[in-house]
């Protein structure tokens, strides 16, 4: 029974963080930038949604959007500019209301980054089109490793 104990208080510190990745980071090239698939700012919980690059957008189609699942704890993104999109709800509150934000951001090699909110007022709020998401830059200590999933994606023609 012991060493089943000792086992349950470990498994919190060897868990492996779950990063959603695109095909666009290629193993051996650039380093991905790393952005918190999740977060809390001031009164707000973060949970990233969507990615899409709009470099990739051709005349007739839309960007691939990049679906982030919600047991994300990070996504790895290739360099440049992406459209991202995260679900905003209020932090510790027993209401129940969320709502999509979303910003243009642009990444760089080999950085990480945490996800924030600004909004061009506070009160009456039509969220969706006063706040935009933004990256902050963070320190680097969360883990490149862990289970890398492939993101689903979707684009319209």
């Amino acid at each position: 029974m012991v060493p089943f104990l000792v086992g349950l208080a470990w498994a919190p510190a060897c868990a492996r963080a779950i990063i959603y990745t695109t095909a666009d980071t290629p193993p051996g090239g650039l380093a991905p930038a790393l952005v918190d698939a999740r977060n809390v700012v001031g009164r707000y919980r973060l949970v990233a949604e969507g990615a899409s690059n709009p470099s990739q957008e051709g005349p007739l189609c839309s960007a691939p959007t990049f679906e982030v699942r919600h047991d994300a704890s990070f996504v790895e993104l290739a360099p440049g500019s992406y459209d991202l999109e995260t679900e905003v709800s209020p932090a510790g509150a027993r209401t129940f209301f969320r709502f999509g934000v979303q910003g243009r951001v642009t990444v760089q090699a080999g950085h990480c980054y945490s996800q924030a909110i600004t909004c061009e007022r506070e009160t009456d709020l039509d969220w969706e089109q006063t706040c935009h998401l933004v990256l902050r830059p963070r320190s680097c200590s969360s883990p490149w490793f862990g289970r890398r999933v492939l993101m689903r994606s979707s684009q319209d023609c």
